[in-house]
């Protein structure tokens, strides 16, 4: 492992993890976990006193609710083999993690190929939709505008899903992302904004930027309330989770073409781990009951996610399909026109 990594020690633990549960690769020092004795690399066995837990049953566990407590007891077993009790607070802030497995391999380090990116797809004034879908049922709308110079690439989507709930009531979630990109091989982040909220009812979760000392701007805080930031610069590059689809476009279009990078939260700036993003081959996927060639990016994560997020990008670098996978509710996204972004959408999901 490379000596400037700084998450070289958590990988290291997630060659053989010690235990199953939930591996913390990041605990902020202002943290109740950090308070607790917790810190990166420790596993999280226990939440209420029952486990092993699974990172989505955590993240479950941890929504706000009327009837729910502030925090969430948690077990959490150190390096040094003593377990101590934490408080996890609802809102999720202070700690980023990874499902582990017992002994097993959760992290595989090998030399990425050398490639320059490939950045045809992102020309100047391109409009991008895809249809969104949850289990085969119509749910949105993604729609991705891209503006380009000669030295940056900035993206502007809107994702918009929704459907209804067993009572018959509706639900929707919509979120804003505004990235600014460099335009080398990792398309790497010098501004990240983040949005969510219906429409009138928005809520900034975050707007920071790099310039060129420190990356400064605004944090969504609890409440409401916006709170200025400033973090150092972090010397590796990093793109954020909702951009890892685009990344795909700018890879070789071979088997085994290999990328690691960074990953930076979408409204933070702040980077938590590292990731990989690999071809798999070539594949046949249905993009909105059309078959079509591709070739298939699997974007792997830390740990044991028992399902990776996959992207489909075709010869001439469209980026045709995208299955989130189970950590992002299993939402399935195909590429089509405006005019078809919306067939069978819910009736209270807009076109925007």
């Amino acid at each position: 492992m490379t000596t400037d990594n700084p998450f070289a020690a958590v990988e290291k633990r997630l060659m053989s993890p010690p235990v199953d549960g939930v591996m913390l690769t990041l605990v902020d020092p202002d943290s109740p976990l950090h308070s607790a004795g917790a810190r990166p690399g420790d596993v999280i066995v226990a939440l209420d006193g029952k486990g092993p837990p699974s990172l989505r049953a955590l993240y479950e566990c941890l929504r706000p609710a009327d009837d729910a407590t502030d925090a969430l007891a948690a077990t959490v077993r150190l390096s040094n083999g003593a377990s101590v009790e934490a408080s996890l607070p609802r809102d999720r802030r202070g700690f980023a993690a990874c499902d582990v497995k017992r002994a097993r391999t959760g992290w595989d380090d090998w030399p990425d190929g050398d490639h320059e990116p490939d950045l045809s797809a992102f020309a100047d004034g391109t409009d991008l939709w895809w249809r969104n879908s949850l289990g085969g049922t119509p749910a949105g709308f993604e729609h991705a505008r891209i503006r380009a110079t000669d030295e940056h690439i900035e993206i502007d989507s809107l994702m918009w899903i929704g459907g209804k709930q067993p009572d018959g009531a509706t639900w929707s979630y919509r979120a804003r992302g505004e990235t600014k990109h460099r335009r080398d091989r990792w398309m790497s982040i010098t501004r990240t904004a983040f949005w969510e909220g219906d429409p009138g009812d928005e809520v900034l979760k975050g707007d920071v930027h790099f310039d060129g000392e420190r990356w400064t701007g605004v944090h969504g805080a609890a409440g409401g309330r916006q709170e200025d930031v400033g973090f150092p610069p972090f010397g590796g590059p990093a793109v954020t989770p909702y951009r890892v689809a685009f990344l795909a476009l700018t890879m070789p279009l071979r088997q085994h073409a290999a990328l690691t990078f960074y990953v930076a939260g979408d409204g933070t700036g702040r980077v938590t781990c590292r990731n990989r993003l690999i071809c798999t081959g070539r594949a046949k996927v249905d993009v909105a009951g059309r078959s079509v060639d591709a070739w298939r990016f699997e974007w792997k994560h830390y740990g044991e996610y028992g399902g990776n997020e996959l992207f489909f990008v075709t010869d001439d670098r469209r980026l045709v399909r995208i299955e989130w996978g189970p950590n992002y509710s299993g939402c399935v996204s195909e590429a089509v026109s405006a005019d078809e972004v919306m067939v069978g959408a819910p009736a209270h999901i807009r076109m925007e």
